[in-house]
């Protein structure tokens, strides 16, 4: 099975709190190739959000409902099972025994929670459907013989369960698998744009973000940079790695600190080495600057496979943040093809293979920064 897909389904039908599953309503697939795997998908949760209150033996609302409980419960809950027999909640239940799919369950649970489940988000979904079908309300209801408090009456449980359904969830994850209290983690980023956090599954790209996630169950944090920047550490926690797993207890406020970093940043971005006989600007290659700062390529040499063929950049030649310049064979020849190109050195005095070569790019220490072999 797709391990991934299942956990996701699961989540969704437990925050919906769909009563008549896992027994029925169950679709999934799996295509007819070697590697297909099953996958399973939502569909008829009508009796979810709590609005068949009423219907539900435990006679509590929705938005209370244990879900947690049901979808791993071995005897099932109403007369004869039904709707969550052993059978129908075996494979959940198996695959719990594994700690890091419980692990995986809980704070991927926990990452939606504050994301797509969150009470904001779900209102705002609810709010853009109702203003959908707005313009239709009124025929549908007078072709039904229904009121406008039913239509009304429906919409706020679904409200009410969206503003409520977060808190609850979270103390049925605790309560089920032997959890402490939730913890608010704050993370930040500086200095701003420099970087992201990833935290489980979400990707943390803003100055500053907060989350809810449950005591217990660690939490895996990594800090990657952006084009331009290096990892320089945290603050908050004893860690040095870029990546690492902590219990949310003693994760309240972390930052992830990043710097400037000139290293690796010039990438060979394009290569021209056998030019068509109507355009023919002959062999050049094009250098990016993917890093935040100008940098000084004086001293840096271009050479191909072999070690002999060197070109040495000019001193002085400067290249800025987000710009790009061209190291040609024979500027004569380049400018009668791109006669707009400014930024342009040139030329070396060897030529680029036409079956197979490879590009390589040093620093002023000698030191490789990029090379590519085609």
């Amino acid at each position: 099975i797709d391990i991934d897909n299942f956990i996701d389904y699961q989540i969704i039908e437990i925050y919906c709190a769909n009563i008549d599953w896992p027994a029925n309503n169950n679709k999934f697939w799996r295509s007819r190739s070697e590697n297909g795997r099953w996958r399973w998908i939502l569909f008829d949760t009508d009796t979810g959000f709590g609005l068949w209150d009423e219907w539900w033996a435990y006679g509590i609302p929705g938005w209370e409902v244990d879900h947690v409980a049901h979808a791993i419960n071995e005897e099932g809950s109403l007369e004869g099972g039904w709707p969550n027999p052993p059978w129908s909640t075996y494979i959940f239940r198996s695959l719990l025994r594994n700690r890091k799919f419980k692990l995986e369950f809980i704070n991927r649970f926990a990452d939606y929670l504050n994301t797509r489940f969150s009470s904001e988000n779900v209102l705002t979904e609810i709010d853009e459907y109702h203003g959908g079908i707005r313009f239709a309300l009124s025929r549908h209801l007078e072709r039904w013989d229904r009121s406008s408090g039913d239509y009304t009456n429906q919409l706020n449980k679904m409200k009410n369960f969206a503003n409520q359904r977060p808190t609850n969830v979270r103390q049925h994850l605790i309560n089920n698998f032997d959890l402490n209290a939730v913890q608010d983690i704050t993370l930040k980023i500086e200095p701003e744009g420099s970087g992201v956090i990833k935290i489980n599954s979400l990707i943390i790209d803003g100055p500053q973000w907060t989350g809810k996630y449950l005591g217990g169950a660690p939490v895996t944090l990594t800090a990657s940079p952006l084009a331009g920047y290096k990892f320089n550490g945290w603050l908050g926690v004893l860690e040095s790695g870029s990546s690492f797993a902590a219990d949310p207890i003693i994760l309240s406020k972390v930052t992830a600190i990043f710097e400037p970093d000139e290293s690796g940043a010039i990438v060979i971005n394009e290569i021209n080495y056998n030019s068509g006989n109507m355009y023919d600007p002959g062999d050049w290659i094009e250098l990016y600057n993917d890093n935040a700062l100008t940098l000084d390529l004086s001293g840096w040499t271009f050479r191909d496979e072999s070690d002999t063929n060197v070109f040495e950049i000019p001193v002085e030649t400067q290249l800025g943040s987000g710009e790009y310049l061209i190291i040609t064979r024979n500027p004569e020849k380049f400018i009668s093809v791109f006669d707009s190109m400014e930024n342009m050195i040139g030329g070396f005095g060897f030529g680029l293979n036409s079956v197979q070569d490879q590009i390589r790019i040093y620093d002023k220490e000698d030191s490789l920064v990029d090379s590519v072999a085609y």
